[in-house]
């Protein structure tokens, strides 16, 4: 139970701070909800309905240009606040977390692919080779769509669930141990090396 107050910070800084975290873990519901049937919307025109994004994004780029039109000149005439491009900018916070998350990633994936851990060099080796089977069976747009459905579920299903989901991850966790300890000392460890080879 002492987990349970950090596992909010961890998944924060998992997402970045500000309203990316807030989003992803559901503290605003109203407006995850409207990004989750938002993206929702673009997949079921493009996947469903068979438009092309080109055209798509014209078309929401229409409607946009329309709304903003219609904002700006109602809000002469009702003394309404006219939109302000400022509301829609992105905060060099959000372009900075990006490029750290980036940068972040790129130094993972260098020192996995360098193999200086066998076992988590085959596990992300084997995960890969999964997403790849799994990419045959469907499209782009659907597996990016479950990559955004997955983002939007996981993390507050590991919140709420933490204890069994630490149980089942420790009990996995034990069980690779043990595979990977017996493929090294039934199969690895007799490969002969240079040295001894040598010495031969």
């Amino acid at each position: 139970m002492s987990d349970s107050g950090v596992r909010p910070r961890f998944l924060h800084s998992i997402f970045g701070h500000g309203k990316v975290a807030e989003l992803m873990l559901w503290k605003k519901k109203r407006e995850s909800a409207a990004m989750l049937a938002g993206i929702s919307g673009v997949w079921f025109l493009l996947e469903v309905l068979d438009y092309h994004f080109v055209t798509l994004l014209c078309y929401l780029l229409i409607i946009t240009m329309l709304l903003l039109f219609s904002w700006n000149k109602l809000a002469l005439l009702i003394n309404w606040a006219p939109p302000s491009v400022h509301d829609f900018e992105i905060s060099n916070a959000t372009l900075t977390h990006f490029f750290d998350t980036f940068n972040w990633f790129l130094h993972h994936f260098f020192q996995i692919s360098t193999a200086q851990n066998f076992k988590l060099f085959a596990m992300v080796m084997g995960s890969i080779w999964l997403v790849s089977l799994i990419g045959e069976l469907m499209n782009s747009l659907n597996l990016i769509y479950i990559v955004f459905l997955s983002l939007q579920t996981v993390p507050i299903v590991l919140d709420k669930y933490e204890e069994e989901i630490h149980k089942l991850v420790s009990n996995l966790k034990s069980s690779m141990d043990t595979f990977f300890h017996t493929l090294h000392s039934n199969f690895l460890s007799k490969i002969p090396r240079r040295t001894h080879i040598k010495q031969t």
